[in-house]
């Protein structure tokens, strides 16, 4: 996702701060504070949003983000744009390539610890994005909003759960390979 058009989308919706901002992204797609500040800076020099300045008697002072027409008018051409097609870098993917160069189990192993944290994904999916879509978490949701927010969570679980899927077979897979009846190998 373009952080750019990520934040002036969230923008779209109202005036924000970058902490609040921050907080709309879910993990683990969550970019860093400073990253969400720097790029602010810069849609800000480019006339995309505007900030100003609150006081807060006792609270430390913040600014507010503002998207302008010129930002609105950016995230509307973005979203006539045809979406591209990302192939993701994915490192399980080479070492997988290179998979005999380490033993079964070493793989297998591998394989495990990414299928670990690819579940502690969905569950977040599951325990966050969920909820807050269905809770409108963010007060700005009508109903059209609340229909494309869910086919987003929805589509990102399922390709996550059918990874997990492959990850419990590539397991089977490589466990029950007998490298002595591979068909290249001499008999």
């Amino acid at each position: 996702m373009s952080l750019k058009h990520g934040l002036l989308g969230f923008l779209s919706y109202g005036p924000r701060t970058g902490y609040d901002l921050s907080k709309m992204f879910f993990e683990p797609l969550r970019p860093s504070l400073s990253q969400i500040y720097r790029k602010l800076t810069i849609l800000a020099e480019e006339g995309l949003v505007e900030c100003e300045r609150v006081d807060q008697a006792k609270l430390p002072n913040k600014n507010v983000f503002t998207i302008t027409d010129k930002g609105m008018d950016e995230l509307k051409k973005w979203l006539k744009e045809p979406p591209e097609f990302v192939v993701p870098r994915e490192t399980l993917l080479t070492k997988l390539w290179y998979g005999s160069r380490v033993s079964k189990k070493d793989m297998a192993n591998d394989i495990k610890k990414y299928s670990k944290n690819l579940k502690n994904v969905v569950e977040k999916y599951k325990s966050m994005a969920k909820p807050a879509i269905e809770s409108d978490l963010w007060g700005s949701a009508d109903p059209l909003d609340k229909l494309y927010w869910t086919l987003v969570v929805d589509r990102t679980l399922a390709q996550y759960e059918a990874l997990l899927e492959w990850t419990e077979n590539a397991v089977k897979i490589i466990s029950n390979f007998d490298e002595s009846s591979d068909s290249k190998k001499p008999q």
